[in-house]
């Protein structure tokens, strides 16, 4: 008679499982990581966002510091048409 086999599954993604996630300690190792590249993604989509105008009046011109770049940009490019 041929041997049977218990085949188990379990939940994982980059070594993280139900239990490890769980444990605090776990997402405290991760939560930097996860804060990078979430910035990195962040900035990544309002650059490439910049071109289209709507993104340009309703994000980057309430920018508390750098907002008035963008309103003497489009300024600029309303009065050249």
């Amino acid at each position: 008679m041929l041997p049977t086999y218990l085949v188990q599954r379990r939940w994982h993604f980059a070594s993280l499982t139900r239990n490890r996630l769980v444990n605090g300690a776990t997402l405290k190792n991760w939560a930097p990581t996860l804060a990078v590249w979430g910035g990195v993604l962040g900035f990544a989509a309002l650059w490439l966002l910049e071109p289209v105008p709507t993104a340009r009046v309703d994000i980057y011109q309430n920018l508390p510091v750098v907002g008035g770049y963008w309103k003497a940009k489009l300024d600029q490019a309303a009065q050249k048409d």
